[in-house]
């Protein structure tokens, strides 16, 4: 592309040996200073991008696989799709001029987004971060299960309450002294759940909570934190364990990807 332009129009962007595109400077009075400052932008955006790149730990040679062929390769192609259009009068010198900057801004969109794509595979193997506590949730698990344990064994006293009441209402007792038995036992297994609730109050207050339902409610909450890191992490080591095979087959895709004429450019075409 840059043969065709003079040396003021050239897109003087390529260095083919380095990750990052160089922006141009803005001469005064420039009648395409607002297309050098769009290309500009573009070249800033894949710069920063290549900074997460690396961040991320990406490696360079692939970084320079997608400039490669998404920026420097892709816009000869288009370049040429361009200049045979020139050649068979389809399109103008004058409107090639024009889209020249275009054909830049195509490319580099292009690598900006093949390259978040590498980037997603890269951030899959970074092993995630704790964001529960460990010491916490086992303790508010212990809790949690000691207090269902007592509320079930309580429930059990409360349902034989309810019988020898039931029974007790009824007469369903030895004449002589049975009520009175009734009576006793009813005390006594009232006593027990007495003796239980002391007990679930005392697991509650352990760990700094109100009441059951307060217990509950963290505990869940510590349990859907941990089960999503436990996701996550079964996912970063799959990542991993598949990291080659599948930036292989990524990279792979990237040279084979074929570069065509953008939309834009086809309302210069004439009909014959």
């Amino acid at each position: 592309m840059n043969l065709l332009l003079s040396d003021d129009e050239k897109l003087k962007v390529f260095k083919n040996d380095g990750l990052y595109l160089p922006t141009k400077k803005i001469g005064k009075n420039n009648p395409k200073a607002d297309e050098i400052a769009e290309a500009n932008e573009a070249r800033k955006e894949w710069n920063s991008l290549v900074d997460e790149a690396l961040f991320y730990r990406v490696p360079a040679k692939h970084i320079k696989v997608i400039k490669y062929y998404k920026i420097i390769k892709a816009s000869k192609r288009l370049s040429n799709v361009k200049t045979n259009l020139i050649d068979t009068n389809a399109l103008p010198y004058s409107s090639f001029i024009k889209s020249a900057g275009s054909v830049f801004l195509d490319a580099v969109e292009k690598a900006i987004e093949c390259l978040k794509g590498l980037i997603e595979i890269f951030k899959a193997i970074i092993e995630p971060k704790k964001t529960h506590d460990e010491k916490t949730y086992k303790q508010y698990k212990k809790v949690y299960v000691v207090v269902n344990d007592l509320i079930s064994e309580q429930n059990n006293v409360y349902s034989k309450i309810n019988h020898l009441e039931n029974r007790l209402s009824l007469k369903e007792y030895k004449l002589i002294g049975g009520k009175k038995q009734l009576q006793g036992d009813i005390m006594s297994l009232e006593k027990e759940c007495d003796r239980i609730q002391q007990k679930i109050n005392k697991a509650v207050h352990e760990v700094g909570e109100g009441s059951v339902d307060d217990v509950i409610r963290r505990f869940r909450d510590l349990e859907r934190v941990k089960d999503a890191y436990e996701s996550n992490l079964e996912r970063q080591k799959e990542a991993k364990m598949f990291l080659v095979e599948n930036v292989k087959e990524y990279m792979k895709t990237v040279k084979e990807d074929k570069v065509e004429a953008p939309e834009r450019e086809k309302k210069y075409v004439r009909s014959r």
